[in-house]
C-alpha cells in the first residue's frame, strides 16, 4: 500500500532525537500565521500522533510544506529535503506543476471533484492566481477558524450531516452532548482552512451547510454557522469573523462584501 502524506511526516519526525522533537514542537507552536497548534495539545505527542495533528490542522495540502518549513527552522535540512522529495508527488499534479512553472512558484494545489459537475479547488490565500477560469462562485473563510462545508444541489437533511451523542453513549463525561459529523453521511464535504477559499464550478443554485470544526477532536464540530444556505450560481460568499454569511461584491476580491467591507 502506498504511503500517505501523514505516513511520510511520521517517518520524518521519527528520525528526530527526543531533544530535536521537542525543539520541533516548540517551533511549530511558535509559527506565525493561522491556524495554530497549541503547545499543550502536542507536548507529549509521539511522532505518529503529532503527524496526525499536523495533517488535521493544516490539511493534506499544506501539512508537508509546513513540516518541511519547521524542520528547516531547527536545522534538520536533510530530513526536510527527504520529506519534500517523498511528498511532492502526493501534493502536486500536472496542472499545478505547469502552472507553477508559468508563475515562477512552487505552489501545489489539489483539485477536488465534489459532486456531479461541481468542482472546487482549495486555494491558499498566499497566492493570487486562479486554476479554473470558468469557475463562477467562491466561498471564503474569514472566520479565523477552520470550517467544514457540506454541499449539494438540493436541500439536505441535517441528520445526514451531523449527529449529537448523549451522555450515555460515548460522551465526554461532562453531561454535554458531543457534536459529531455523521461518518455515514451521503453528502460530500470539504474542509476550508483559515483565510482560504474554495472555488466552485457548476451550473445552477446549490446549497451549503457550514460548521466550525473542533481542532482538538477529530470529526467533531463546535458550532453550526448555517444549514442549507442557498448559493446562486453567479454569486460568491464570505463566511465572516462574526460567523455570518455575506455575499461578495461583484467584480471585487473574494474577501470584499456587497457593502465594500474587507473581511481579512
Amino acid at each position: 500500500m502506498s504511503k500517505t502524506i501523514q505516513d511520510h511526516i511520521t517517518d520524518a519526525l521519527e528520525e528526530l532525537t527526543e531533544r530535536d522533537l521537542k525543539k520541533f514542537k516548540t517551533k511549530l507552536c511558535d509559527r506565525l500565521g493561522e491556524p495554530k497548534i497549541r503547545k499543550g495539545v502536542i507536548e507529549t505527542a509521539e511522532p505518529a500522533d503529532l503527524a496526525h495533528k499536523i495533517v488535521r490542522t493544516y490539511t493534506e495540502c499544506k501539512a508537508a510544506p509546513v513540516t518541511v518549513e519547521v524542520l528547516q527552522a531547527i536545522d534538520e535540512n536533510q530530513i526536510a529535503e527527504e520529506l519534500r522529495q517523498n511528498t511532492i508527488a502526493l501534493t502536486g499534479n500536472s496542472v499545478t506543476a505547469g502552472l507553477a512553472a508559468a508563475t515562477g512558484t512552487n505552489a501545489t494545489r489539489p483539485t477536488f471533484l465534489l459532486n456531479g459537475d461541481l468542482l472546487a479547488d482549495t486555494i491558499s490565500s498566499l497566492f493570487g492566481f486562479n486554476l479554473n477560469r470558468n469557475s463562477n462562485s467562491h466561498i471564503a473563510n474569514a472566520t479565523g477558524k477552520p470550517l467544514r462545508i457540506f454541499y449539494q444541489r438540493d436541500l439536505m437533511r441535517l441528520d445526514d450531516v451531523v449527529v449529537e451523542v448523549g451522555k450515555d453513549a460515548s460522551s465526554d463525561g461532562s453531561g454535554h452532548k458531543k457534536k459529531l459529523f455523521n461518518p455515514r453521511s451521503p453528502i460530500p464535504s470539504v474542509r476550508l482552512p483559515i483565510n482560504d477559499y474554495i472555488k466552485i464550478q457548476g451550473q445552477g443554485t446549490f446549497y451549503i451547510s457550514v460548521f466550525v470544526e473542533d481542532v482538538d477532536e477529530e470529526n467533531s464540530y463546535v458550532e453550526t454557522i448555517q444549514a442549507n444556505f442557498q448559493v446562486p450560481s453567479d454569486r460568491s460568499i464570505i463566511v465572516t469573523a462574526n460567523l455570518n454569511i455575506k455575499f461578495q461584491k461583484y467584480g471585487a476580491s473574494c474577501w470584499e462584501d456587497d457593502l465594500g467591507n474587507i473581511h481579512r
